[in-house]
């Protein structure tokens, strides 16, 4: 079970990734100068703007309405509050956990990734 749970964060992380990309994408493609410090800064909190996190942070939803790039994707996000005596299940507990904190974490990738 937690492998698969791991598996599922593992793929909300992903197709957010992959959102994001295409949202730095269009920014780039209508000649946003994202060398620019100032603009990223400007850029991140815009992008991010259409992130949100409900139900204590165990559900995500992308919406954006960028020419284009229209999508919208929600999913929940799973946290494991527990421990066990086996030192393999407190490491995929890791992981997930770990999984789940990346997502909260996520930020645009403006460098070479992106273009």
């Amino acid at each position: 079970m937690l492998r698969n749970t791991i598996r599922h964060n593992q793929y909300v992380y992903d197709q957010l990734k992959a959102v994001l990309t295409d949202a730095v994408q269009y920014y780039k493609d209508v000649n946003y100068d994202i060398t620019n410090g100032t603009t990223k800064k400007y850029l991140t909190q815009k992008i991010l703007g259409d992130l949100r996190f409900y139900g204590n942070g165990r559900l995500v939803n992308y919406f954006t309405l960028l020419s284009g790039t229209r999508k919208r994707w929600e999913s929940n996000i799973i946290w494991v509050n527990a421990e066990s005596e086996d030192t393999m299940i407190n490491r995929r507990i890791s992981e997930l956990n770990d999984l789940y904190r990346a997502i909260h974490d996520i930020t645009p990738d403006f460098g070479e990734s992106a273009s």
